[in-house]
């Protein structure tokens, strides 16, 4: 997913535990916490609609994860972070369909 965004570094997160990254760049856990914590408390970026340039964060509807997706050169448009959070809503939903 991170090479359709044009992305340098994607992370999931788990509270303060990295579940899966890619890219060369990915920031520190402790700098990836506080971007989705401060995201977290805006409705705006919640919703897509907007966020920092180089930033967009999707939260799993279950709550208790995060995406996040970032790069450098040129900003997220409001399209791009609302088919993040799309493909979030879809990766939660068949997570909690399938088996196990």
């Amino acid at each position: 997913m991170r090479e359709e965004f044009a992305a340098d570094w994607a992370v999931i997160l788990r509270g303060d535990v990295a579940l899966a990254t890619s890219g060369s760049q990915v920031p520190a856990l402790s700098v990836l916490e506080a971007l989705a914590t401060g995201t977290a408390a805006s409705p705006s970026v919640a919703a897509g609609d907007t966020g920092p340039d180089d930033l967009a964060v999707a939260p799993f509807p279950a709550g208790d994860l995060v995406l996040l997706v970032g790069r450098d050169g040129h900003p997220f448009r409001r399209r791009e972070r609302r088919q993040l959070l799309a493909l979030a809503r879809i990766a939660d939903r068949v997570g909690s369909i399938m088996p196990g």
